[in-house]
């Protein structure tokens, strides 16, 4: 039986519709019905009852599903293992990324890396920490740059975390609110404000609405998204206020920053509130040689900075 039937037949018992199946599938209504019948003949049963609009499942095809679903994660298990095996092979490494990576000189790390191993190939995925971890976890990525509070660490004991760099709070007033001109300012003195957050779901949402809490109000976001200019911009407006981390803006993270500059101001929020990056993997994992050359690279790169900062 052709292995790719396993995964016709299980779109066919989600929809229950040829035409909307094979538009699911990029084949033809006809041909996804041909490997039906194909299924069918060879296991001796039918499969689907076909007698009215809406296909359904004849008794056989409820009993066959879990072998179905069995085959296929076993399909998907055995590609990836092929191509993490070939990967490996040629010095490929998949690394987890925070969107905010030039801000914490992660890129840096990267033009060293190549400098010193041309040869291997860094292959990113950007997303949030909180799903960062799960795709380390879940083998998807062998190192991934993610965030924590340093107030509030998790204890991940299924996982290593390096330090790579540390931050702190800030908060974003357009220029004409009478903070701006602040030296600092406290979490309880932004109760009652309008906040614009990134996105709910993401660590640094949660560590700036812990934050709040710890300082006894919940805030009120009347605006969360994951465009970080987007948020300077609404600030800038007087739309509200933003809490983010000082090296979101203190290096410019796109195109026409400069023309924002004037129009928010960032404020040190006390007490200080600090995140730190780490570099993460699983505790009990065979690293990839490419895998072990980058944090080898990177603890390099980790005691020059060090010791520039010493002298």
């Amino acid at each position: 039986m052709d292995s790719q039937y396993y995964q016709e037949f299980l779109t066919l018992v989600e929809t229950k519709n040829f035409w909307e199946a094979s538009e699911r599938l990029f084949i033809g209504e006809s041909s996804l019905s041909k490997h039906i019948s194909r299924m069918e003949m060879e296991l001796g049963v039918k499969l689907f009852d076909r007698s009215s609009r809406r296909v359904e499942l004849t008794k056989y095809g409820k009993l066959f599903i879990p072998f179905a679903e069995q085959i296929v994660r076993a399909q998907a298990s055995y590609k990836e293992a092929i191509i993490n095996a070939q990967e490996e092979e040629h010095g490929v490494v998949q690394l987890g990324m925070l969107p905010s990576a030039s801000q914490y000189r992660i890129t840096d790390l990267f033009v060293r890396f190549h400098d010193a191993f041309p040869e291997s190939l860094i292959k990113v995925k950007e997303d949030d920490s909180l799903l960062l971890k799960k795709a380390v976890r879940d083998r998807q990525c062998e190192l991934a740059f993610i965030r924590e509070s340093r107030s509030e660490p998790i204890d991940d004991s299924d996982l290593v975390k390096i330090p790579f760099a540390h931050d702190y709070m800030v908060a974003l007033f357009p220029r004409t609110d009478p903070m701006a001109e602040a030296p600092s300012v406290s979490m309880a003195q932004l109760q009652g404000e309008k906040f614009i957050m990134l996105n709910q779901q993401t660590s640094l949402y949660d560590i700036c609405v812990n934050a709040c809490l710890r300082a006894g109000f919940t805030p009120h976001v009347i605006f969360a998204c994951h465009r970080l200019d987007t948020i300077l911009d609404l600030v800038t407006q007087g739309m509200g206020i933003s809490l983010l981390m000082n090296r979101h803006v203190m290096i410019p993270p796109h195109a026409g920053f400069d023309d924002h500059v004037s129009g928010f101001a960032v404020v040190p929020v006390e007490p200080r509130v600090e995140s730190v990056i780490y570099l993460t993997y699983r505790k009990n994992a065979e690293l990839s040689q490419t895998a072990l050359n980058f944090i080898e690279c990177m603890k390099e790169y980790l005691e020059e900075q060090e010791e520039q900062e010493q002298q």
